[in-house]
């Protein structure tokens, strides 16, 4: 139990949910859904914070900054300083592109740095 625990810690499911929110009806349940899927004895204080000191709800804000304005990772943590690009950027929290389209897949092969437009291609 101790060993899923820790392992459990280090992966930081919370984190990683609140940072591939997709936009689909999934988006608003996944984390209910996984906290109703705990074992009893475990709880998500155990990985409440990552490895960057971020909570859970500083992972979804960083989510929200990272789809709606043009900020830098280094702006909004010093933990993504080293990063052009933010944890999740290719799954889009409204639900406006997904990483599997063409044309998104297309922009992540180009060579060089690229982002997704914060406003919709027409």
């Amino acid at each position: 139990m101790a060993e899923g625990a820790a392992a459990l810690r280090t992966l930081s499911p919370f984190h990683l949910a609140a940072a591939h929110l997709d936009g689909a009806k999934t988006c608003c349940l996944i984390i209910d859904i996984m906290a109703g899927s705990l074992q009893i004895g475990a709880s998500v204080s155990a990985t409440y914070r990552n490895d960057l000191g971020h909570t859970v709800l500083d992972s979804l804000m960083i989510t929200i900054l990272r789809s709606h304005t043009s900020v830098a990772p280094a702006v909004v943590s010093k933990g993504f300083e080293s990063q052009s690009r933010f944890p999740g950027e290719e799954v889009d929290i409204c639900g406006r592109w997904d990483a599997d389209t063409p044309c998104v897949r297309q922009l992540y092969a180009s060579a060089g740095w690229a982002t997704i437009s914060l406003s919709p291609i027409y």
